[in-house]
């Protein structure tokens, strides 16, 4: 698993305005 100091450098895939709450599981595949 990679530590929090490699996956905050990590590029956000989703930006804001995409209507994906934080908990919804569509939201939770793309960012893996």
């Amino acid at each position: 698993m990679p530590s929090l100091k490699v996956l905050s450098r990590k590029k956000e895939l989703l930006t804001g305005g995409h209507r994906l709450c934080a908990g919804c599981g569509a939201s939770i595949i793309v960012r893996q």
